[in-house]
C-alpha cells in the first residue's frame, strides 16, 4: 500500500516538474486544439527530443534553436498543423521531404503512432541528426532514408510534407512525385507567399491552416 502511494506521489511530482516547462504547456494546449490529448509519457518523449535539438544546436548547429522551449515551439509544434487536415487519419505512410533535423517528421510520428513516417534527406549530416532524434524519442514508426529524390526514391506515400524548401515549385513537384494516386502534399511556408498559392500542374490547393507560429502556415494540396 505504501509502495503504491509512493509510486503515485513520484508520478505526480514528475508530471508537475514536466509541466513547469512553458513550452510543454503551450505544446500540450496546441495539441488539444487539434484533437490530440498527449499523455505524460508522450510529453516526456517530446521534451527529450527538444533537449537533443537544443543540444545539437549549441554544439553542431544542426538545429538553430538553442533553448529547449524554443525547440519545442518553433521546431516541433508547427507539426501539429498536420492534424488540421480533415483526412489525415486515412494516411498509413507519409514522408517528410528534406527532413533536416527531423523535428517535424518525428513529432508527427510521435503524435500519430499508427502512421509510418519516412524522414527523407540527401545530406548525411541531416540523416544522422534524424536518426539520433528518432532513437532518442523511441519512435518505432519512423525511418530515416538518405535519398536523392531526383534519382532514387520510393513512391506511393499517402502524404508528403516539407518545410519551405528553397525552390517552392520544384519542391512541390518532387513531393507530388512521391505521392500515391490519391495522396496529399503539405507545405509549411511564410504566410502570403504566392509561390504556394499557384502550385504546379497536378496539384490543387485544398486549404491553408495556421500553425502555432504567426510567421508560418501549412498549405495542403490534393493530387
Amino acid at each position: 500500500m505504501i509502495l503504491h502511494l509512493l509510486k503515485g506521489l513520484f508520478h505526480e511530482r514528475g508530471e508537475l516538474i514536466l509541466m513547469r516547462s512553458s513550452g510543454l504547456k503551450q505544446f500540450a494546449s496546441a495539441a488539444r486544439e487539434v484533437g490530440l490529448n498527449l499523455d505524460h509519457g508522450e510529453l516526456e518523449r517530446l521534451r527529450t527530443g527538444a533537449e537533443l535539438l537544443a543540444a545539437t544546436a549549441r554544439v553542431r548547429g544542426i538545429s538553430q534553436y538553442k533553448q529547449v522551449d524554443e525547440a519545442l515551439i518553433r521546431a516541433m509544434a508547427p507539426a501539429l498543423a498536420f492534424f488540421r487536415f480533415h483526412d489525415w487519419r486515412s494516411a498509413q505512410r507519409i514522408a517528410d521531404l528534406g527532413a533536416g533535423n527531423g523535428a517535424l517528421g518525428a513529432t508527427i510520428a510521435l503524435c500519430a503512432p499508427d502512421i509510418d513516417v519516412a524522414l527523407i534527406d540527401r545530406a548525411t549530416r541531416s540523416i544522422t541528426a534524424c536518426e539520433l532524434l528518432t532513437r532518442r524519442m523511441g519512435l518505432q514508426n519512423a525511418e530515416c532514408l538518405q535519398i536523392d529524390v531526383d534519382s532514387d526514391s520510393e513512391t506511393g506515400y499517402d502524404g508528403v510534407v516539407f518545410r519551405a524548401l528553397a525552390q517552392p515549385e520544384r519542391a512541390l513537384t518532387l513531393a507530388r512525385g512521391l505521392c500515391g494516386r490519391d495522396g496529399f502534399v503539405g507545405a509549411w511556408h511564410a504566410p502570403g507567399d504566392p509561390a504556394y498559392d499557384r502550385p504546379p500542374t497536378g496539384l490543387e490547393v485544398v486549404n491553408t491552416v495556421r500553425t502555432v507560429l504567426p510567421d508560418l502556415v501549412l498549405t495542403g494540396y490534393r493530387l
